[in-house]
């Protein structure tokens, strides 16, 4: 299996990692949901912005061997599927060699409206927003990588006359064929690791 090949399974597993379960946020009540509303709830959420890695983010993040050191800054907003936008912007850096590159991305959600898998609609505000900052490593043949770092910020979500905040402050470490997360979900202890892929 391919190195890109494998770097992508790690990014695609990591929305499936990091489910939450929210409490208390500092000005907002927290939103109360079941672990079935949550898990739906945040693959609404990484569907849209960019941070969920969609496949043409997954391109730039992966480390070119051989390629100038570049930074590349992106400011973008996207509309939502069902109403409002998301706006995406931050860096994305890789040095000379290709074997280390950083990400520091930042999404706000504006009034954006997500179906869920399960065709619950999903409305979505940043409080101010959610940033992921992660720093890639690859080894000098391409055949291993690492990449470790950061996914925090706050959401207001509303749905079905439901409404409360969740803010995340996690620390994810990813390899070859392992992803660990641990931190605080809205208040909440979280860790989780799976391996294997």
């Amino acid at each position: 299996m391919r190195l890109s090949t494998k770097l992508r399974h790690a990014l695609w597993a990591l929305p499936v990692v990091v489910t939450f379960a929210c409490s208390d946020g500092p000005t907002v009540p927290a939103i109360v949901l079941s672990d079935a509303e949550i898990e739906d709830a945040f693959g609404a959420l990484m569907s849209v912005g960019g941070l969920g890695m969609d496949s043409e983010l997954r391109s730039e993040v992966e480390p070119s061997m051989g390629s100038a050191s570049i930074t590349q800054s992106m400011s973008e907003t996207t509309p939502c599927p069902a109403g409002g936008s998301v706006r995406l912007s931050g860096s994305i850096s890789s040095n000379a060699s290709g074997t280390s590159s950083t990400i520091d991305l930042r999404q706000r959600h504006l009034v954006c409206a997500v179906e869920g898998e399960s065709g619950r609609l999903w409305i979505f505000n940043g409080d101010p927003n959610i940033r992921l900052k992660m720093t890639v490593l690859l080894d000098e043949l391409g055949e291993d990588f690492t990449m470790t770092g950061s996914f925090t910020g706050a959401v207001l979500i509303e749905s079905e006359g439901n409404s409360g905040r969740c803010a995340f402050n996690l620390t994810m470490s990813l390899g070859i064929s392992d992803v660990s997360v641990s931190g605080t979900v809205c208040g909440r202890e979280f860790n989780e690791s799976v391996s294997g892929f």
